[in-house]
């Protein structure tokens, strides 16, 4: 497990590969010091959100078939908190080896989680890697659709931990 320092930021700090969910992971950084440097002590003048694009959101269905989505979170500037961007990318990726039933289970549990750490309500949009709302931002991806090795009632299953990779042939 990441152990965090009295400054707690993972960003610029070497961190080992994390295989299971941890929400622990997602660091805050109060928006309180940056405002009062623009001298916005009270109400803020303005209003917004931080819009954060997750290019490879990533979990295992029910049956342990890996699933690949690109998210759009939305974090209100009215937060009191943003989120550490290594923190996130970590804690997004801790999902990987993690099964849910639905694309709305994962965006609850990532909206939840997220939305402890900022003070704020987040919201979250899952889209397929090739939807047309990513023209322009990615290329359509080139690859294995998974999808069709499914049929046939087809169980994906993860190696043992102490099993070494195969050699390239």
């Amino acid at each position: 497990m990441i152990e965090l320092d009295g400054h707690g930021m993972l960003l610029g700090r070497q961190t080992p590969l994390i295989d299971s969910y941890a929400p622990q992971l997602l660091y805050p950084i109060s928006r309180a010091s940056g405002r009062e440097l623009i001298g916005c002590r009270q109400a803020q003048p303005f209003t917004g959100s931080d819009l954060w694009h997750a290019y490879e959101i990533s979990w295992l269905d029910p049956q342990g078939k890996p699933e690949v989505r690109v998210g759009l979170l939305t974090v209100p500037a009215s937060s009191a908190n943003m989120v550490e961007s290594k923190s996130l990318k970590l804690y997004l990726n801790s999902l990987n080896n993690t099964r849910f039933d639905s694309d709305a289970a994962v965006a609850a549990i990532i909206q939840g989680d997220v939305t402890r750490v900022v003070g704020a309500q987040v919201q979250l949009e899952l889209w397929e890697v090739d939807d047309d709302r990513l023209a322009g931002f990615v290329d359509h991806p080139i690859g294995l659709d998974l999808q069709p090795l499914v049929a046939g009632g087809a169980v994906f299953r993860q190696p043992p931990h102490d099993v070494p990779p195969k050699a390239a042939e």
